[in-house]
């Protein structure tokens, strides 16, 4: 179903292109460590994990979530999915601190924060590289997103396509 480990590059499916982009919409704890272990025994390369937690939402899983993307994930880039009228750096410092060493992934640029969710797709793809999957959690289907001041539109393929350009003109 769309949405739901949906390869969206290469469009010719895996084996085609330098590296692939997969989007689900997984949010929960336990959806994290179904697609990420699974995709764990797949991918060759590095996973990149785009993910955010809702805001007014709850609170208590955000460590968790974080914890079980840093344990399959190469990179971590945690940016906005849905925060609300809640503060996006308080949301981002709840799931980074079930992140073991996350100071040194930081330093290590494999644990970044980047609030805007396009900016943080768009740096996903910057770093891709061959046999890596970048992997987008959250927002998938959805056709807005909510900063707090009502939704606003959002379609998580288009900016897909926006990065992939972006990446494409850069190389």
């Amino acid at each position: 179903p769309l949405g739901r480990q949906d390869v969206v590059y290469p469009s010719a499916g895996p084996g085609q292109g330098d590296f692939m982009v997969m989007i689900d919409f997984a949010h929960t704890p336990n959806s994290f460590k179904e697609i990420l272990s699974l995709l764990r025994k797949k991918v060759k390369g590095r996973i990149i994990h785009v993910f955010g937690a809702a805001g007014q939402r709850d609170a208590l899983k955000r460590p968790e979530m974080g914890k079980i993307s840093s344990e399959y994930s190469d990179i971590v880039i945690v940016t906005a999915e849905d925060p609300r009228s809640e503060n996006i750096e308080k949301i981002t410092d709840e799931v980074i601190s079930g992140i073991k060493n996350s100071r040194d992934r930081i330093k290590n640029s494999t644990l970044l924060r980047i609030p805007d969710r396009q900016k943080a797709i768009t740096e996903a793809m910057k770093m891709a590289r061959k046999d890596d999957l970048v992997l987008l959690t959250g927002k998938s289907h959805e056709k807005s997103i909510n900063y707090g001041k009502g939704e606003e539109p959002w379609d998580e393929y288009e900016v897909v396509r926006k990065a992939l350009g972006l990446k494409n003109n850069n190389e």
